[in-house]
């Protein structure tokens, strides 16, 4: 059961990514600014024409986190985790869904 929530969780954070134009994405690229500094400096410097399609683009994006962190609360639940490390452990599956698809849009994107 906890699988099939997460690919649901994953289809509406997928919507939702393209219904808030961009605003998912945004959030998600203060999320892990700690992470991307490196890479494109602070998102309120971002420049040009790329920017709002990859806000949109990293929010509907995000999506295909759930089910990877639905996937490895199951298996982690199999080997008998605790409920607590196991949603800690969702967590951060999501925020590095978060860092891995902003590191792949600063990375193919131009942000001048």
């Amino acid at each position: 059961m906890p699988m099939q929530k997460s690919i649901i969780a994953g289809c509406v954070v997928g919507g939702l990514g393209l219904l808030s134009m961009g605003l998912l994405g945004g959030a998600l690229a203060y999320l892990v600014w700690p992470v991307t500094w490196g890479l494109a400096g602070n998102p309120n410097d971002w420049r040009g024409d790329d920017v709002w399609p990859a806000m949109i683009g990293a929010g509907v994006l995000w999506g295909l986190s759930f089910p990877l962190a639905g996937y490895v609360d199951r298996r982690l639940s199999r080997a008998g985790w605790s409920v607590g490390s196991r949603r800690l452990v969702y967590g951060l599956v999501l925020w590095g869904g978060a860092a891995l698809i902003w590191a792949f849009m600063i990375g193919t994107l131009e942000f001048a």
